[in-house]
C-alpha cells in the first residue's frame, strides 16, 4: 500500500491558505526539493503534530495520516487572540467531546469521540452519548464473505468521498473510504430498528456519522468560488498572476499552487453587504 503523504500535504496547505494568520506556523516543503514519502520530509506534519499531540498523545505514530474532526487553525487563532487553554475542545471539534480514547501505533490508529445528546442541536430519540469510532489502517483483511464491503453509496458524501460505502451489519453502522492512498472507516454501534430513547437506531446513528464525516473533510472546496484579495504575481518579474477580485476556481486553484502561491489572501464578503468588487 502507498500513502500518498504528498497529497496530504497539498491538502493541508490548501485547508490553511484561507486563515492567513495562522498559515505561517507551517513550513511547506518545495514540490523539486521533497521526494520521501514518509511525513518526517515534510515539516509542515512535524508542526502539526506538535500542537495536536498535546490532545492527541503519540498522534506522530501513524503510518498514514490521521483524521481528526479538530479544527487546529481555529484552535490557533484563539490561541493567538488569548483564548485561555480552559475553552473547551467541543469549540474545535464541531459538538464532539474530547477523544475518549486515542491510540496509535506502527499500523495505523484508533479514536474514539462522544457526541453529548443535544449538542448538535438535533432532537433525537435516543437520549444518551453516541460514540463514534474512527479507524485509519494501513492493514486490509482478506475474508471470505460476498457481502464484505459492499454497502450501498451515500450520495450526500460522495462529492467530499467518492467511492465511500455504507454498511449497516452486526450491529453496526459504518462507513468506509479511502483518503491519500489508505482505507479509512467510521462506525457507530447501533440496532437496524424504530428510535428509541434507550436504543440506538441505525437510523439515527447514519446522521450522527455524516456528521462526523463532514467535520472530517479536508478538500479544497472551501475556497472554490472565494475571491482574491490582493494581485499574485512574480516579484522578479511583475508579471500578474491573478488579480484582486478575481475567483477561485477549480482551474486556477492548481495552477497557483503550482506557481508556489501556499498563501492565499481571500476577500471576506457576503455577496450582500460586501462584493467581490475592490
Amino acid at each position: 500500500m502507498h500513502v500518498e503523504w504528498r497529497a496530504a500535504l497539498d491538502q493541508l496547505k490548501l485547508e490553511l491558505s484561507a486563515r492567513r494568520p495562522v498559515a505561517h506556523r507551517f513550513s511547506f516543503v518545495s514540490r523539486r526539493r521533497a521526494e520521501r514519502r514518509d511525513p518526517p520530509a515534510f515539516p509542515a506534519f512535524v508542526q502539526l503534530n506538535a500542537i495536536t499531540s498535546r490532545f492527541f498523545a503519540g498522534i506522530a505514530r501513524s503510518p498514514v495520516p490521521v483524521l481528526l474532526p479538530f479544527d487546529t487553525a481555529h484552535y490557533l487563532e484563539d490561541r493567538a487572540a488569548g483564548a485561555p487553554d480552559s475553552l473547551s475542545l467541543v469549540r474545535y471539534q464541531s459538538a464532539f467531546e474530547k477523544a475518549e480514547m486515542f491510540a496509535a501505533g506502527p499500523a495505523g490508529y484508533d479514536a474514539v469521540f462522544v457526541l453529548p445528546p443535544g449538542a448538535d442541536g438535533i432532537r433525537r430519540a435516543y437520549a444518551r452519548p453516541i460514540r463514534v469510532h474512527l479507524t485509519g489502517s494501513l492493514l486490509l483483511y482478506d475474508i471470505d464473505d460476498p457481502a464484505a464491503g459492499k454497502g450501498t453509496a451515500v450520495p450526500a458524501l460522495e462529492k467530499d468521498y467518492p467511492g465511500l460505502r455504507r454498511v449497516i451489519r452486526e450491529g453496526y453502522v459504518r462507513y468506509f473510504f479511502t483518503r491519500f492512498g489508505a482505507p479509512y472507516a467510521v462506525s457507530i454501534h447501533c440496532l437496524d430498528s424504530v428510535p428509541r430513547r434507550r436504543r440506538l437506531a441505525c437510523r439515527e446513528a447514519s446522521g450522527v456519522a455524516e456528521r462526523f464525516l463532514k467535520a472530517l473533510r479536508v478538500t479544497d472546496e472551501d475556497l472554490y468560488g472565494q475571491y482574491l484579495a490582493e494581485d499574485l504575481y512574480d516579484p522578479n518579474t511583475g508579471e500578474i498572476f491573478a488579480e484582486a477580485g478575481d475567483e477561485i476556481t477549480v482551474k486556477t486553484l492548481p495552477a497557483l499552487l503550482e506557481l508556489g502561491f501556499d498563501e492565499l489572501p481571500i476577500l471576506d464578503i457576503d455577496h450582500i453587504n460586501i462584493g467581490p468588487y475592490i
